[in-house]
């Protein structure tokens, strides 16, 4: 097992539990996020983490990566599906201005989570793949 992997996801789920534990994370993940694409974006990244912490240098380079850029694409389709609720349940101005303040900020909860995920394992690519160009 790579050590440098291992660090990188000790951390991470230190800051994982400490935010769940502290500030309910889990909870605002299942309320903020009415199409609940985050949550399917972390189970994607849990599962990409996992195959490459088991499998270490043998895991497949490509298709790790192609999971790394879907994530992405999966937090912009959920910022999509957002701002299409938001817009779609205001059926006046004064509605649509009382709405778009509720609804501004977890519209880019599933793009933020999409790139930091997206990110976070081309992190852990870096770490256990010596002959990453990409």
């Amino acid at each position: 097992m790579n050590f440098k992997w291992l660090t990188f996801n000790c951390v991470s789920l230190f800051v994982a539990v400490f935010l769940i534990q502290f500030y309910d994370a889990a909870h605002l993940l299942w309320t903020l996020d009415k199409t609940h694409i985050t949550l399917a974006i972390l189970g994607i990244y849990m599962a990409c983490s996992a195959y490459i912490g088991y499998m270490g240098e043998k895991a497949d380079f490509k298709k790790v990566k192609f999971h790394s850029n879907r994530l992405t694409m999966w937090g912009l389709i959920g910022t999509m599906a957002g701002l299409i609720l938001m817009f779609y349940g205001a059926a006046d101005m004064e509605a649509f201005r009382n709405n778009i303040l509720a609804e501004v900020g977890p519209v880019f909860l599933t793009g933020l989570f999409g790139l930091a995920s997206s990110l976070a394992l081309d992190i852990q690519i870096a770490l256990c793949f010596d002959n990453y160009d990409d």
